[in-house]
């Protein structure tokens, strides 16, 4: 790994799909972090955002590192009335100077992601390779764009070094099911995140409530922009985790709601 040889993917079935689930883990344990109220608990929570952070380096994975930027610039952002902005933006100074500070430990690590995010444009091989299969799943969706091609895709369906997976869910949904089935799809997270963000902007409800709520709101924000290159739907652990994520969601909105509820019914 130090060499640069070897990008982790622990038991996924590819490294981009580690790096997402390991940077939403990071963001979840910032807010159990939060909560914490002993000093061994914030210790805890604190070790395995490091260990965490270590993991998304080894995965030598960009998309893992851009979407934990994009998760805290949420939260600062949009989610500045429920954990102030002033707390989260001393988080992440914070954490960018310590990386500064021990560069000189950490460097044989992350060199090889640095190299990576360096070399990331038009000339790399990786996104030429997955603009290449981009460009041939959208022809094979204007041919049959109402019901898709079947969910079963055949390696070397692409031609090119990409030949089975699109590297994009929502192209990948348009291929598979149709344009129809990806306007669903698209609807139901919209409904999803419109939850969470109701949930996290009723200054009605509890505090702990509106975090909760914003911890899951902002990692769902995170796998939406990941899934622009990569697919979820390869693995079922990754499919199994992700719609207990979408789970959680629900789950704390129909809390939210039961507890909005019963106020009222004390007063009646």
């Amino acid at each position: 790994i130090r060499r640069g040889e070897v990008r982790v993917m622990a038991t996924f079935t590819g490294q981009e799909l580690f790096a997402e689930y390991a940077a939403m883990a990071i963001m979840m344990q910032y807010f159990l972090m939060r909560w914490a109220r002993r000093i061994t608990e914030r210790a805890f929570w604190i070790c395995g955002m490091l260990l965490l952070l270590a993991a998304v380096a080894a995965t030598a994975t960009r998309g893992g590192a851009i979407i934990l930027v994009a998760g805290f610039l949420y939260v600062i952002v949009v989610g500045g009335k429920v954990v102030p902005r002033v707390q989260s933006t001393r988080v992440v100074f914070v954490a960018i100077a310590l990386f500064y500070l021990g560069l000189g430990l950490v460097e044989p690590l992350v060199s090889h992601l640095m190299d990576r995010m360096a070399t990331i444009g038009a000339d790399d091989s990786s996104v030429q390779s997955r603009a290449d299969v981009l460009q041939q799943a959208v022809d094979a969706v204007t041919r049959n764009p109402f019901i898709g091609h079947g969910i079963a895709t055949a390696a070397g369906t692409f031609r090119g070094a990409v030949s089975l997976n699109i590297h994009n869910l929502y192209l990948t949904l348009a291929y598979t099911i149709g344009i129809p089935g990806l306007l669903f799809f698209v609807w139901f997270l919209a409904g999803l995140w419109r939850k969470g963000k109701r949930i996290f902007d009723d200054q009605l409800a509890d505090q702990r409530t509106r975090e909760i709520a914003l911890a899951l709101n902002t990692m769902l924000v995170m796998f939406l922009i990941d899934q622009i290159k990569i697919e979820y739907v390869r693995q079922p652990m990754t499919m199994h985790l992700t719609w207990l994520h979408f789970g959680f969601i629900m789950a704390s909105w129909r809390i939210a709601t039961k507890q909005q509820r019963i106020p009222d019914e004390v007063a009646g």
